[in-house]
Parts: C-alpha cells; sequence; structure tokens
C-alpha cells in the first residue's frame, strides 16, 4: 500500500468536532466503486445507512492526486443536535467538512471545503449512518435546487424520543464499515418527544409517615418513547397539608407529617397533560429499635468472594407482638466511601452488599425511617496470593536498578498495597524461601512468605 506524507495543517481551523487519524487511502491501481446498496432513507424515515449511489468507477487517490488534493481531516458544522418529535423543531441538519493539504477556509461556504470537482470524488466515498439509538432519527440527503442531492449534507428527521449519534466517514476501501484509520466524525441528536396523555399508575395502598417515594416511578406517558418532564404537586381538603407532604423539583414525595385533609396527587407533562389520583397515607409502625445480623466484617482483596459481604437488619417495634407490623424503610451509607461501598437489595431494604474498594476501616449505617439506627464495622485487608517484581527483566548496567513488588489476587487481579510490608534482598546461601531475592544477571526471582504479611 503505497503511503503518503501529509503537509502541516499551519493555520488550518475547523468548526466543530474532528476527528484525526492516518487514514487507509486506497492504492491508484486499484479500482473501486459505490454502489446503491445500503438503506436509502431519502424522505428521512429510514434508521439506516446512506452511502454515495454514483455507478461510474472511482479511483480515488489517483483523482485526487491529479488535482493536487490531500485529504487531511473531516468534521461536522457542529457535534450535537436538539430536534422535537412533534414539536417546533422536528428536522435537523448536519454538514460534512473535509479538508484538503491546499485550502484556503477564509472564503469557503463551509459545506464542504473543497472546489465542485474535488467535492464530486469524495462525494461517491462519503458514507453516513446512525451507529447509537437506531430508530431515534432518520437520514436523508440535502436537496439542491436543481434536485441534485448533495452527499456532503444530511437533513435529521426526529421520529421518537432519546438520543443517537450520527456518524460521517471517508469509506476509502468501500467496504460499508468505518475502519481504523479512516477519517470519520459524529454528532449527537436528542429528539425530544412530548407525550400525547399521562397516567398515574401503581400508586402504593398507603403512604407512610416519614418515607420518600419517587413518583417518576407512578408515571406512564403515551407513546412510551416520550421524554417529557414531569412535574408533580399535590392539593388537599386541608391547606396545612401542602407543607406536611413535601415533592421536590425531582419528584421525590417526602411524608414529613400525617395529612388531615383527602389528598390529591397532581402529574403534569410539559405540554400540560394531566392526571391525579387520591391517595392515602397512614402513620404505620415505626421501629423502636434496629439490629444488625452482624457487628464486624472483615474484607480482603486476596479472592473476589472475600471481597463482598451480605449484611442485613431486624426491625423491632416498642411491643413485640408488632415487629413483623413495622412498615419503616431502611437507608444504608458509610462515609468512608473510598474504603467500602454498600448497596440496598432493591427488593428488601432490611439487606444490603459492602463491597471493598479501598484498605481501611468504615463503618455501615442502617437507619430506619424512625430515627433509629444500628452500625457495622468494616475492615479492608489486602492478601497478596502472587507477587510480581516490576523491572526485573531490565538490563542490568552496574547502576541500581528500579524494582517494585506487585501484588495480585487469585483472579490474577492487582489489588491494593495497603500495609503489607515487601522486602528485597540478596539471596544468603541456603536461605530456601525466606527471602525476595533477585539477581539480575540471572533473571532469578524468590518471594518470601514474610510478603503476605498484613
Amino acid at each position: 500500500m503505497k503511503r503518503k506524507i501529509f503537509k502541516k495543517l499551519m493555520a488550518y481551523t475547523l468548526v466543530g468536532a474532528m476527528t484525526i487519524s492516518t487514514p487507509i487511502v486506497a492504492s491508484a491501481e486499484e479500482e473501486t466503486s459505490i454502489a446503491d446498496v445500503y438503506t436509502s432513507t431519502d424522505e428521512g424515515e429510514g434508521t439506516g445507512t446512506l452511502s454515495g449511489t454514483a455507478t461510474g468507477t472511482y479511483k480515488y487517490e489517483h483523482e485526487l492526486e491529479e488535482k493536487g488534493a490531500q485529504v487531511v481531516g473531516l468534521a461536522l458544522d457542529k457535534d450535537s443536535l436538539a430536534l422535537e418529535k412533534n414539536g417546533e423543531v422536528s428536522t435537523g441538519r448536519l454538514q460534512a467538512r473535509v479538508l484538503y493539504n491546499d485550502y484556503d477556509p477564509s472564503d469557503e461556504e463551509m459545506v464542504l471545503a473543497a472546489d465542485a470537482e474535488t467535492k464530486k470524488i469524495i462525494d461517491n466515498y462519503l458514507k453516513w449512518e446512525v451507529v447509537d439509538g437506531n430508530g431515534v432519527v432518520g437520514l436523508s440527503y440535502y436537496e439542491k435546487a436543481d434536485g441534485e442531492k448533495d452527499h456532503g449534507m444530511v437533513n435529521v428527521t426526529a421520529k421518537t424520543g432519546g438520543q443517537a449519534t450520527v456518524k460521517v466517514f471517508i469509506d476509502y476501501n468501500v467496504n460499508g464499515v468505518c475502519d481504523a484509520g479512516e477519517y470519520n466524525a459524529q454528532a449527537t441528536v436528542s429528539v425530544k418527544e412530548y407525550a400525547n396523555s399521562i397516567k398515574l399508575v401503581n400508586l402504593e395502598d398507603k403512604y407512610y409517615l416519614r418515607h420518600k417515594y419517587d413518583l417518576n416511578d407512578n408515571v406512564a406517558l403515551d407513546p412510551a418513547t416520550a421524554t417529557d418532564k414531569v412535574s408533580f404537586y399535590i392539593t388537599s381538603t386541608d391547606a396545612k397539608d401542602t407543607k406536611s407532604v413535601v415533592i421536590s423539583d425531582a419528584g421525590i414525595m417526602t411524608v414529613k407529617k400525617m395529612p388531615k385533609g383527602k389528598v390529591t396527587l397532581h402529574a403534569v407533562t410539559e405540554k400540560g397533560k394531566a392526571a391525579e389520583a387520591e391517595i392515602t397515607f397512614d402513620a404505620g409502625v415505626g421501629a423502636n429499635k434496629v439490629e444488625a445480623n452482624k457487628k464486624s466484617v472483615t474484607l480482603d482483596w486476596i479472592a473476589p468472594e472475600s471481597r463482598k459481604a451480605d449484611v442485613s437488619v431486624t426491625l423491632k417495634a416498642k411491643d413485640p407482638a408488632n415487629d413483623s407490623k413495622v412498615t419503616d424503610a431502611v437507608e444504608w451509607s458509610t462515609k468512608q466511601t473510598k474504603v467500602v461501598s454498600v448497596t440496598a437489595d432493591p427488593e428488601d431494604d432490611t439487606k444490603a452488599v459492602i463491597t471493598a474498594k479501598g484498605v481501611g476501616t468504615a463503618t455501615i449505617t442502617a437507619k430506619a425511617t424512625s430515627g433509629k439506627k444500628a452500625t457495622i464495622k468494616v475492615t479492608v485487608n489486602s492478601t497478596p496470593d502472587s507477587v510480581k517484581i516490576e523491572g526485573a527483566d531490565s538490563t542490568y548496567t552496574g547502576k541500581k536498578l528500579q524494582l517494585t513488588a506487585v501484588p495480585y489476587g487469585k483472579d490474577n487481579t492487582v489489588i491494593p498495597v495497603g500495609k503489607t510490608k515487601f522486602k528485597l534482598a540478596k539471596r544468603p546461601e541456603n536461605a530456601g524461601k525466606t527471602i525476595v531475592v533477585l539477581l539480575p544477571d540471572s533473571g532469578e526471582r524468590y518471594l518470601s512468605t514474610d510478603m503476605y504479611a498484613k
């Protein structure tokens, strides 16, 4: 394959996102052509791929060389595009910009940085596709006043709510795929789709005192692909209830006090579509005590199974006969997030999983909505299953070598050093495996048992 030496970009500047890499350049002796084999989306309704549609045969490198043109970059006029499925802006446009070595951008109209003849050549190798979020948008070529399609510019039409990525690349080898080294650029397209209607679904039979609820889980939009932000509020036959039940902008409802009147929950979309439902509150049975199943837990990085631990709590009522009726929710937390993380079971918040994140000690707290809590002390060790010496393969020149002891777990994962102590020393005769030894001239290594001390 022929190699080219590209001129320096010097003062060239591209507006928008540019991806520059070493292109794959087809040989002048190879003939390549683009057939109309991809899904055509000329009406902007499809989700597929747009490619050049010339029927002739092109010698890409040869024709550009005849014009003295070398491609040195590809970009889009913008790196993001915001559309609305059923709003005011349902269609947008993306323009490809190809930069050539002899291009002066001072008077360019910024469609393609090339004259008409050069543009015609490269047009047949430009390929557009939706690489992420297929089905969210459709693509179609921009059509000029004379009816000719401009392959360097596409119309992007909103189809459903969501996010998609549109890519353009120069398909040098005409295989329909953006290969490594081929110039490419991409833009993120966000599509807003407004709901035609809204319903409140899966509401709780009772909402309990001092509990928090994510009301977004109780919304059903039609169509399901709608991306409206929904706002919530309550009305009540007792005006004071609007301070007892508080709803955040994010849709989290907190029951601070027991409402006295009849409360109605309202949900409203951005376009004013509304739903409402009467909801019921209950003081419930609060926990008088929270008991953890373990007072302490020890984790160790030596193996995957020892890096996690299951924990749980039991909620006790003031009257033991009501233990099974406790309605409190449990929130798990830790302040030492660099040492461990704690994740509640999504089906049962009295259970959680503790996972090692670092080395050291931490305290896990399980707090009930009544305010009662339990704590669990966690110690995270880092015991190596094996140790490797980095730098041992360096060429010995008589000068000191920089050696580093790296600990590994049983799954061959590098683990934190923690408080583990490593000792490097020369090997005395008949020392067995008691000392770590490195002999640069022979490459021999010996690992001592004291490496595994905490």
